[in-house]
């Protein structure tokens, strides 16, 4: 039986990701030198493609990591030298809020409410934050910072560098991205990839705060992937290290294709899917939605209480041929996750619906 993976990351393939990969096979993408002329062309069409796809400025550098993890810590070490400010409503909100704590910063954690919404009022009086950092979307608990919010927090803190999390919306975050400094995702959940690829956008107000940090203040900013040496090897079409040149070629195809179909035409595909699988766990006998707040409920990454345990519903599912996510950590065996992307298909996420909607059995 074939198996559908409606996961939170990693997901399904992009549907045309075996044509991608026979093609890098076949033109031996793999062992090209990451010095070499061709590599310069795929970075730079890949990073021109990547800002056309989600909407990022142009004036923005782009970087390439392993892991949207490691970008916590760069943002941190290259962005702020004592005070950070964060906005916790779930595990990877928290991550970035424990990792400023362990780099020694001065961190400041303000709490979603119990409606799981923010609310700018509930920041502490006085803070000068140096950096904020912010998690649209919660793949913990599905839930989803209102672009409302992020402007009222850049009106709030002009000054300040925001970091953006949106590892589980992009690409179909429709956001105005002029208002942050720091903008990261992985590729293994919206753009159907294997994991092992991050990329991170970085305005020039951010390049230049690092740039001082770095060189002004001698702060340590991390080593080949701080701020300055990669833009140096940006500047020149390359990267530190050698980078994973596989997803970098994999990615800048899959993005060439999702712009033939168009960012707008996507978003309305994710809108529709997200729309049928909650109101399959509305209106099912086994579950019911984690969030209740309708305006913070995360359209890609659908989370929902089970009644009678997560272990049941995700074995009837995969009977089915669909596979979806537990419960992230304490909530692993009374809660389900299903994922929103792209890769996953309207028709799908409408038997995946009907399954869960129905009772599965």
């Amino acid at each position: 039986m074939k198996q559908i993976y409606f996961t939170v990351g990693p997901s399904e393939l992009y549907p045309k990701f075996r044509i991608f990969l026979d093609a890098a096979i076949d033109n031996k993408i793999v062992s090209i030198s990451h010095r070499g002329q061709q590599f310069a062309e795929l970075h730079k069409d890949l990073g021109v493609h990547l800002k056309q796809l989600i909407g990022i400025p142009e004036e923005y550098s782009v970087f390439y990591s392993g892991s949207a993890t490691e970008w916590m810590e760069r943002i941190i070490q290259n962005c702020s030298e004592v005070h950070t400010l964060h906005f916790t409503g779930g595990a990877f909100s928290k991550r970035f809020y424990e990792t400023a704590n362990a780099l020694g910063r001065h961190a400041v954690s303000v709490n979603s409410r119990t409606d799981q919404s923010f609310c700018i009022e509930d920041i502490p009086s006085g803070l000068t934050p140096e950096l904020i950092c912010l998690t649209h979307n919660e793949t913990s608990n599905g839930t989803m910072i209102q672009e409302s919010f992020i402007k009222n927090v850049r009106d709030k803190f002009p000054k300040a560098i925001i970091a953006l999390d949106v590892v589980s919306s992009a690409p179909t975050c429709s956001l105005d991205f002029p208002l942050v400094d720091c903008v990261f995702f992985s590729v293994q959940k919206g753009f159907g990839m294997p994991a092992g690829l991050s990329v991170l956008f970085v305005s020039p107000r951010a390049i230049e705060i690092s740039l001082i940090l770095e060189k002004e203040r001698s702060i340590y900013t991390g080593s080949y992937h701080s701020f300055a040496s990669l833009l140096e090897y940006e500047k020149k079409n390359q990267t530190p290290e050698t980078p994973n040149v596989f997803g970098m070629y994999l990615l800048n195809e899959i993005v060439k294709d999702m712009l033939v179909t168009g960012k707008e035409a996507m978003c309305r595909e994710i809108l529709l899917k997200a729309k049928l699988l909650y109101d399959a766990v509305s209106n099912s006998p086994l579950v019911i939605p984690c969030v209740e707040n309708i305006a913070v409920r995360s359209q890609t990454v659908i989370v929902a209480n089970v009644k009678t345990g997560s272990k049941e519903i995700i074995q009837a599912c995969k009977a089915h041929g669909f596979i979806i996510a537990s419960g992230y950590g304490s909530h692993k065996e009374d809660q389900i996750r299903i994922g929103n992307f792209p890769s996953h298909m309207r028709a799908d996420a409408a038997e995946l619906a009907s399954l869960i909607q129905g009772g599965i059995f």
